[in-house]
């Protein structure tokens, strides 16, 4: 797993996954939910594992990782995890995406002529006009 310098630790790149990527009522998924969707992919793990991996305890092998991309949403996300490609655009993504989610943003169109905006800077917008509020 290639740890690109602007990527972080793989504990993180889980835990986003986990706070993007929500049921339809907006929680979480849980632990077991997703211990229990890496089993359909014939990987076999404890909702306990699956918390140690998200809290940094315990480092998952390739499998686990590929196997845990595929309980969620989203086709990157075994990219993202293992750290390839275009790992840290999807991370700026991602963040992008929870920022969203967190400010309550429901629905965001970006215009063709805003194409250009750089998703980091956006992503800080966000964070100061929600820390502001609180």
């Amino acid at each position: 797993m290639k740890e690109p310098s602007d990527l972080p630790a793989l504990q993180h790149r889980i835990d986003l996954l986990f706070r993007v990527w929500r049921r339809a009522g907006g929680e979480e998924r849980s632990a077991q939910e997703v211990a229990t969707s890496m089993h359909d992919h014939e990987i076999a793990v404890s909702a306990e594992e699956v918390v140690r991996w998200r809290a940094g305890t315990s480092t998952p092998t390739v499998s686990e990782l590929e196997a845990l991309a595929k309980a969620f949403p989203g086709e990157s996300n075994t990219q993202y995890l293992l750290g390839g490609g275009d790992a840290e655009s999807i991370h700026s993504q991602l963040e992008l995406v929870l920022e969203l989610i967190e400010g309550g943003i429901k629905d965001v169109r970006l215009r063709r002529e805003h194409a250009g905006v750089q998703q980091r800077e956006l992503t800080d917008l966000l964070e100061r006009l929600r820390a502001q509020r609180q």
